[in-house]
């Protein structure tokens, strides 16, 4: 992003765990974000705390906040749209690292496929909208089970540095596998395929 762009179309806090969700409070105080989504699970973390705050005040500047559950579809305009997998119910009970949101970013007819990294999660999703799943690109952790991964079915799969991507279930379905690592990722979607740059 150029320095002096102070926008972002939309923040998804895919995680409550301070390391995660710590620097997304910065975020919102220095720029404008339209659209917030984040799980009804909430962490005691000051850091989640912090951004629960700063999400009520950007709120009360007109950004609009959808709390993750699945079937909300959130329209990004341009054709771009997000929908949510899960959590499949209500999570404010849920412990914060049980109610991660797994969303579907899509553009025409391509997408990309956010995963919460938590293969019982991963399965239990499989077993409720296996067909839907299927992706272009996967933003995963490498732990993924070969059944989520066979339903995605990604073009590509995108993994933290940290991770072992190598040793991967994604290698064995012969998916092209790409790791974060001392690299900036700039996908290009006409809206009907998705090439990696």
């Amino acid at each position: 992003m150029p320095f002096y762009d102070r926008s972002l179309d939309m923040i998804v806090a895919t995680a409550q765990a301070p390391q995660t969700i710590g620097g997304l409070t910065d975020v919102l105080s220095r720029y404008g974000v339209p659209s917030i989504i984040r799980s009804a699970a909430r962490s005691g973390a000051p850091q989640a705390q912090a951004f629960t705050t700063a999400v009520s005040a950007a709120e009360a500047h007109g950004t609009r906040l959808f709390i993750a559950q699945c079937g909300v579809i959130v329209d990004l305009g341009g054709g771009a749209k997000v929908e949510i997998f899960f959590p499949d119910r209500d999570a404010s009970a849920m412990p914060a690292e049980d109610g991660c949101p797994m969303f579907k970013l899509m553009f025409g007819k391509t997408s990309f496929f956010f995963s919460c990294g938590t293969p019982a999660i991963e399965t239990y999703v499989t077993t409720l909208d296996g067909s839907k799943l299927s992706s272009d690109v996967l933003l995963t952790t490498g732990d993924e089970p070969e059944i989520f991964a066979g339903f995605v079915s990604p073009q590509y799969a995108i993994f933290p540095c940290a991770s072992n991507a190598s040793s991967s279930v994604f290698v064995k379905l012969q998916i092209q596998v790409e790791s974060t690592c001392n690299r900036t990722m700039t996908f290009i979607s006409d809206g009907s395929s998705v090439q990696l740059q």
